[in-house]
Parts: structure tokens; C-alpha cells; sequence
């Protein structure tokens, strides 16, 4: 396309404008709605990794309930470590 076709007047849905106005408005209405994909994709996906440690934190819950006063024994430190170790979202940075 040259310059002179961009800033003639086409017609489209009724109203009168430039090429160059349609294809900039396009970019704009397809640019925002590809980022709100994107993003809506990446907590998908942080969110399943979430809601499976917490399913695994609460059966870990269920099989060794904790007494106030002894605290965690050793083996249920050391898969709550495990649990915290596959997640990435949980990892201190």
C-alpha cells in the first residue's frame, strides 16, 4: 500500500474513513483484547499450581493434625518442604 492509498476515504459500516484510520483502529481493539488473553492465561495457570498445593496442603492437614503445643514432627515438615519446593508461585524469591 502507498501513502496516497492509506489517507483515502473508504466506507465501511457506514461511516467514512481513512484506511489508515481502520487498520490503526483494528491494531487498537486487537492489541488490548491479545494482553487481556495473555494475562488471563498466565493466572490460569498460576492459579492451578496454587489450587494443587493447596489440595495437597489440606490432605497433608487431614493426616497429621497439628497439637499447639509439640509443633510439627519432622516428617510432616519435611513434606510440607516438598510441597512448597514443586511450587513455584509459593518459593520465596
Amino acid at each position: 500500500m502507498k501513502f496516497p492509498d492509506l489517507i483515502a476515504p473508504r466506507t465501511y459500516w457506514g461511516l467514512p474513513a481513512p484506511t489508515f484510520s481502520w487498520i490503526a483502529a483494528a491494531g487498537l481493539l486487537l492489541l488490548p483484547f491479545s494482553a487481556l488473553l495473555y494475562l488471563w492465561w498466565r493466572v490460569r495457570k498460576e492459579s492451578k499450581a496454587l489450587q494443587d498445593a493447596t489440595v495437597k496442603l489440606e490432605r497433608l492437614r487431614t493426616r497429621h493434625p497439628v497439637d499447639p503445643r509439640r509443633g510439627l514432627t519432622s516428617a510432616t515438615y519435611g513434606e510440607l518442604a516438598d510441597i512448597f519446593g514443586k511450587s513455584p508461585a509459593l518459593m520465596a524469591p
